[in-house]
């Protein structure tokens, strides 16, 4: 069997960070709690090199990915796939 891989790769690859849990208890929100930690993990990223956080969210979300957008991530070209078994 012969293998034929082809790679095209357009970004630098580096090391991410991925925030796969985020939230502030509703008690606890609108108190600008989240975007200090979000900060605070941005910094920790910068203080380790790491050029690039990465986070997935419901699409639908979208006081979520204004919350996101304030802080200054872009919407970026991967899209999930998922399937249950």
């Amino acid at each position: 069997m012969t293998w034929n891989i082809q790679t095209d790769v357009r970004e630098q690859v580096s090391e991410a960070c991925v925030i796969q849990i985020f939230g502030v208890d509703p008690q606890y929100q609108r108190q600008g709690i989240a975007t200090k930690l979000i900060q605070a993990l941005l910094d920790k990223c910068l203080s380790k090199k790491i050029k690039l956080v990465r986070t997935m969210i419901e699409e639908r979300d979208s006081e979520l990915q204004g919350f996101l957008k304030r802080l200054g991530f872009d919407r970026g070209r991967y899209i999930d796939f998922s399937k249950n078994v």
